[in-house]
């Protein structure tokens, strides 16, 4: 796992400032800081100690809720990717597109699963005799939650989108499939109407003759859905 995460430089992915998911998180950490200190929750951190692990507590049930979405999401990558669609979508998106896409499902997992582990560790320490931390490492560590928490968020919209992109890349590319399918479908139709005609004309042989044999030879043969395929000659040729 975490050799396919250092492959597709996935921990890099929170430095990168020119994605949004970035940019929010920062903005975000910005936003509570400012906050922070106009209420002075540090100086009244008792005071705010209640509302604090309600939300500690509320934000590990909602990551929890989260795993339901990255399963969904790779549910819907995995369901209508074929090896002809793969080959599709990557040759429009880049090379191992679909690969980088469900690591990044399973990179996101990997961060919420983490976060339970801390906002639950957090939940018992904040009910907990330990002392505060001073002011600076205190902020520090408020921050990096703030800023995981958002980067998570803004990460799982991000990975939405990409899905419901390579589902609608696939779905097309499986409609032109199916419709070139059907234009051969129809061309062997006529190629085949026209050595019969060949064969009924130039060669005089008895049509009933040939509908006949050619029964025979499809009974004989060992193929799949015989039955079928006989139950079609006899509607076509009727």
């Amino acid at each position: 796992m975490l050799a396919r995460f250092i492959k597709y430089k996935k921990f890099n992915e929170f430095f990168d400032i020119k994605s949004l998911e970035s940019i929010a998180a920062i903005f975000m950490v910005i936003i509570f800081t400012f906050i922070s200190e106009c209420i002075n929750l540090y100086e009244k951190f008792e005071s705010f100690r209640p509302a604090l692990q309600n939300i500690v507590i509320y934000i590990a049930a909602a990551l929890i809720g989260m795993i339901g979405i990255i399963l969904a999401g790779i549910s819907i990558v995995i369901s209508s990717i074929s090896r002809e669609n793969r080959k599709a979508i990557e040759s429009l998106n880049g090379k191992d597109t679909v690969e980088r896409l469900l690591v990044s499902f399973e990179f996101l997992a990997f961060i919420v699963g983490m976060q339970i582990l801390i906002y639950f560790c957090m939940y018992l320490i904040l009910y907990s005799d330990i002392n505060i931390l001073p002011k600076i490492p205190f902020y520090f560590i408020i921050s990096g939650l703030v800023f995981t928490f958002t980067f998570t968020l803004f990460y799982t919209v991000q990975l939405v989108g990409n899905s419901t992109r390579i589902y609608i890349i696939s779905q097309k590319y499986s409609d032109v499939i199916d419709e070139n399918n059907e234009i051969l479908h129809s061309a062997n139709e006529v190629r085949i109407d026209f050595i019969f005609k060949v064969l009924v004309e130039v060669l005089k042989i008895n049509p009933d003759e040939l509908i006949k044999s050619l029964k025979k030879y499809t009974s004989e043969c060992e193929i799949d859905e015989k039955e079928v395929i006989e139950k079609y000659f006899d509607e076509y040729y009727k």
